[in-house]
Order: structure tokens, then sequence, then C-alpha cells
């Protein structure tokens, strides 16, 4: 199987498995990561499908809108939305898809993979890299630096609201928030032309 025909089996996996998820099963989650890694990351021993392809450069589908300009301690993630679920009383976060669609763009590949933030609290930054890596790594013998360890408990994963005027802030932590950011990397990837075009060749 050459690059390209890699790439296009990559690309179906993505989808079946974003679709898996998408029913509930959670544990497609590392699979949708494994794949992301794949088609992007360049490993020293392993190059992504991207670099094979030659093709770093070609425009991908970025769905992250503008940091908040003041977050005020808190966390900001552009990949997600939340809702309260009233059966689970709690607040539960999704891949945004097509919410806030005026905000899409495309963008090169190697920025949306390894420059632009997707995710923000106090002065840390963390890209799509990063979230992804912090799944697919941790099936393999790659150690994961620190600042992963955190991501999956970071206030950018939660809700901040005082409910009560003379009372103090309270933080609510979202379920499957940092599930839902790599699933909507995914819907990013699966719905950037560029790169179906690069797997149909």
């Amino acid at each position: 199987m050459d690059a390209r025909e890699n790439l296009e089996s990559q690309l179906a996996g993505l989808a079946t498995s974003c679709r898996e998820y998408d029913s509930g099963k959670r544990e497609a989650i590392s699979r949708i990561a494994g794949q992301l890694r794949t088609i992007f990351h360049d490993r020293p021993d392993h190059p992504s499908l991207l670099t094979q392809l030659k093709s770093h450069y070609i425009d991908l589908l970025s769905t992250i809108g503008k940091p908040p300009a003041d977050l005020r301690g808190g966390g900001w993630s552009g990949l997600i939305a939340w809702e309260l679920d009233p059966a689970q009383s709690m607040f539960v976060s999704r891949p945004k898809l097509e919410i806030q669609k005026q905000m899409n763009r495309f963008v090169a590949a190697k920025f949306w993979w390894d420059g632009e933030a997707a995710y923000q609290v106090a002065d840390k930054k963390l890209k799509r890299r990063d979230l992804v890596l912090a799944v697919a790594n941790q099936a393999g013998d790659a150690k994961l630096p620190p600042a992963y360890q955190a991501i999956a408990t970071s206030p950018a994963w939660s809700v901040t609201f005082r409910p009560d005027p003379t009372k103090s802030e309270r933080n609510i932590m979202l379920a499957h928030a940092f599930q839902a950011a790599l699933r909507q990397i995914a819907h990013e990837a699966i719905n950037s032309p560029a790169l179906q075009k690069l797997a149909a060749k």
C-alpha cells in the first residue's frame, strides 16, 4: 500500500471511528487519535502520510475561533460546545461540528497541526498535535511530556459561573470534553477538501 492509498484508508477509518464515537462508543476516541497521528505526525522512524506525500502546506479546515481577550484565570477551548444534560444532571461537552460555521476558515496543514492554539489556560497554549498525542501515545512507548498530564483536568474543560451573587464563583467540569475536542479535530480533517482530494488522486 503506497502513501496515497494509506491516506485513503486512514480517512475512511477515521470516518468510521467518528460514527462509532457518535453512537456512544467512547472507546473509539483512541482509534481517532491513532488515525490522526498517522496522517499528521512525524516520528523519527515513521514520517506522517502528509510528509510522505510532500503535502504539509495543503489547506485544512479550522473551526477554531479567537480566544477571549481576557480569560480571567480560566481556560478556553475553541473546539467544543457544551450543554446541560438534565437526565445526567451535568454539563456535557460536544464537538462543535457545524456550530458557529461562520468562523470556519482554511489554514496551512503545518500551522493547523502544530501552530494554531486549540486550547489555552493562563499562558499555556496547546495545539491539535498535543491533544492528539496525549491520547495516541498512551498505548505506545513514547513518554508524554509533563504538560500533557494535566490536560484532562484543566480549567479549560470546565464552566465557571456564579448561581448566587453573594457567593464565590464555581467551576463545574464538563463531561467528555477532551474526547469531544478530538472528535472535532477529526471533523475538520474529514471535511477538508484538499485532504480528500490528495487521497483520491
